[in-house]
């Protein structure tokens, strides 16, 4: 049929004259994409200049059909019949939905939405403070919050607070107690016990198992003295003046529960070096260690179990200090039973022989030679010198000077003067005479 104008919610189109419906929100329209006019009171949808289509009026949403769907009960504003987005009458709940707020939720009569309370509230202010508590959370009203009651405790998350393990009377988690029934003692372990078992001892006042000292297996209720003392793990017996567990035999105090094992050979220490008595056959040093047999310059004392200094000199000694070797680099050489200095060396007491002067080849001291190297000639002071004086002579045999006869001034030897003295006279044999014959 043709008809000069198409009847709302239908355009004509120009080329064909053929009229098309509208977008479905669209009363009338002058194309196929922009509304010209909206039906407020059958299809409640209002004009919108800027996209130029027909949307919901308040309370309504977009349904994508020509009539607007009606917004559930008290919603000015929503997506759907289940999610609102303002209210008109109530609260904003947390299901999306208006009306009064649910339990543990506050009313924000600004936004007009349900706050969460904290997670221990039955009911709260806008500041976050509890007002109730649920009763069946096992919570009680404690200035602003909701505390657990004793025997539970606050997960953190849950408002019904959790009950404790039986054998406790408070606690703060599942497996940590903080205070037990009188019949039970709070162990290291936050765990409620009814002994408190070895190394420790219960201190009745706070109902707590405490650690004993740390030499103790058992202890008194003091927690200062030991009952008994473990031999087997600890190496530790009982001190009765002290009451404390002291180390056994063969092992020192280590300030720790076990004790510390004594060196090899040591059969009683005070530390890693430091022994007081040896085992059988095993020698106590000068430095507090046990050996088997003693080092050089010293000797095993049979009777003290301990290794005693030799003499000085010797290297090796018998129980008798009688020298058994000598050390070469004491330079010294054993002669009966000493070590005697080798020559060139001469006897200051010492473990090294103190060298002689260089042109000196055997002395008694430093200054006193009694043999002089080659070259040097030993004077009447024990000294060496290269020339004797002009009234003695050098003997080359035993590279000494010896005294002219009385009467020579110079001589050449014991026999031949060049010289006299005055008031004597040289007779052709070179001797020095006090009358020529």
């Amino acid at each position: 049929m043709c008809v000069s104008q198409c009847q709302p919610r239908y355009v004509k189109i120009r080329d064909t004259g053929n009229c098309l419906a509208c977008p479905f929100d669209c009363y009338t329209c002058d194309n196929l994409t922009k509304c010209l006019t909206c039906n407020n009171s059958a299809d409640f949808r209002i004009y919108n200049p800027t996209s130029k289509r027909c949307v919901p009026l308040d309370g309504y949403y977009e349904n994508n059909v020509t009539i607007a769907a009606l917004c559930p009960t008290n919603c000015s504003l929503c997506q759907s019949l289940t999610f609102c987005l303002n209210c008109s009458k109530g609260y904003l709940g947390p299901n999306q939905l208006c009306g009064d707020c649910p339990e543990r939720y506050f009313s924000n009569n600004v936004t007009k939405i349900c706050i969460r309370c904290p997670y221990d509230c039955y009911t709260c202010d806008g500041n976050n403070k509890c007002l109730s508590c649920g009763a069946s959370d096992f919570r009680t009203l404690t200035g602003s919050r909701c505390v657990a009651n004793q025997g539970y405790y606050d997960d953190g998350v849950n408002a019904m607070s959790v009950k404790c393990s039986p054998t406790c009377f408070a606690c703060n988690s599942s497996n940590t107690c903080t205070q037990c029934y009188q019949s039970s003692f709070l162990d290291l372990s936050s765990q409620c016990v009814q002994n408190c078992g070895v190394r420790f001892f219960i201190n009745t006042t706070i109902l707590k198992c405490q650690s004993c000292p740390y030499d103790c297996y058992t202890c008194d209720s003091s927690g200062l003295l030991c009952s008994t003392c473990n031999f087997t793990t600890d190496f530790r017996t009982i001190n009765l003046t002290s009451m404390r567990c002291v180390p056994s035999d063969g092992f020192y105090e280590s300030s720790i529960t076990v004790s510390a094992p004594c060196p090899t050979c040591c059969a009683t220490c005070t530390s890693s070096t430091q022994c007081t008595s040896c085992k059988t056959s095993c020698y106590l040093n000068l430095n507090f260690s046990c050996l088997t047999s003693c080092p050089n310059r010293f000797f095993k004392d049979n009777s003290t179990w301990r290794c005693v200094s030799c003499p000085y000199d010797c290297l090796t000694c018998d129980a008798n200090r009688s020298c058994l070797t000598c050390s070469t680099d004491d330079y010294r050489t054993l002669v009966g039973n000493r070590c005697i200095p080798v020559l060139g060396y001469y006897e200051n007491s010492a473990q090294i022989a103190a060298q002689c002067s260089a042109i000196c080849s055997n002395c008694t001291t430093f200054t006193y030679c009694n043999l002089c190297t080659n070259g040097f000639l030993l004077r009447d002071d024990n000294r060496c010198y290269s020339t004797c004086l002009s009234s003695s002579y050098s003997d080359n045999a035993t590279l000494s000077c010896k005294a002219c006869p009385s009467t020579c001034a110079l001589c050449q030897n014991s026999t031949y003067c060049t010289v006299c003295t005055i008031g004597n006279y040289l007779r052709l044999d070179n001797m020095c005479v006090s009358t020529c014959p």
